[in-house]
This record gives structure tokens, sequence and C-alpha cells, in this order.
């Protein structure tokens, strides 16, 4: 049980038929097309991670409108939603805060590596949109640049990503 200010909460996790998902009209964000299809093949890869959090008081999305979107382009009729029980104030407290950059935390240096060994293993590192995060990538040592490195060039037979050995 998560305890916090005046309110009590718990994790409810129930699987519920999309019809009852009501995108909530103020929602202040939005996805670019390239970040839709991001989303979709992270979603096709590794599935609905973080659930969508719906408000059963509201029948509002409080957070997850934009996974919400690509479950209901692929034709899902169900999904799995974090239940809670706001009022309307706390659930747009709690809508732009899931939503929040600023409280999200930062990339350190050790993201470097991990790009780099993630490219040459095909995981639709492009389709991902990893390499966008190249410009997060705190500088060690140096300037960063991911495609200038000291190794000789490959091609993957599967994607045809090129990538340095």
């Amino acid at each position: 049980m998560v305890k916090s200010g005046k309110n009590r909460a718990r994790l409810i996790l129930e699987r519920i038929s999309v019809d009852m998902l009501k995108p909530a009209t103020y929602n202040p964000r939005s996805i670019t097309d390239a970040a839709k299809a991001g989303l979709e093949a992270s979603i096709a890869k590794f599935g609905i991670v973080q659930p969508i959090v719906w408000n059963k008081r509201t029948g509002n999305v409080v957070s997850g409108h934009q996974r919400l979107n690509v479950l209901l382009d692929r034709g899902d009729t169900e999904a799995d939603v974090v239940v809670v029980d706001l009022d309307d104030a706390d659930e747009k407290a709690l809508n732009i805060t899931q939503n929040n950059p600023a409280i999200t935390g930062e990339f350190t240096p050790e993201l470097q590596p991990l790009l780099l060994e993630l490219e040459p293993l095909c995981l639709e590192f492009d389709e991902l949109l990893l390499g966008d995060l190249v410009d997060d990538v705190p500088v060690i040592d140096g300037d960063f640049d991911p495609k200038v490195r000291d190794k000789k060039a490959m091609v993957c037979p599967k994607c045809g990503f090129e990538y340095e050995e």
C-alpha cells in the first residue's frame, strides 16, 4: 500500500473492456506520428508493461491515452488497467504528475554503452526511436557520436542496420 498526503492508494489491477475507457477531454498530451510508430513497435514487441490508469468514478483515462489509441487501432477489446477512485481535481493532478518529465529523472552516462550494445542486436533500434536518445546521452570523457567509432562497419542480414563491429 502506498500512502501519500491525505490520500491512500492501493494498486488495483483489472482487465476491462476498452469501451469503458473514456479519453479525458482535458488531457494535455499529444504524440507525433513517428513517436506513435515507436510506441506501436514497443507494444508489439513487449506488450503493455505500463498499464493504463483509469478513474472508475469518472470513467476517464488518467494516464495512458496514447497506449489506449494503439490498442484501439489494433482492434483490442480489453486492456489491463490500474483502477483509481479520484475526484476531478485529484484526477487531473494525477494526469499531470504521470506525464511530468520534470519528475521522471534523467539518463546517466550508463545510457551510452547500453545504446551501443543494443544497436547490433537489431532490437528494432529505429522503430523504437532509440537513436533519438543519443541527444540525451551525457558526455563521457569528451564528445559522444555513436556513428563515429574506430571499428569495422557491418550490415545486419536480418534488418539491414549498419553498425560497427
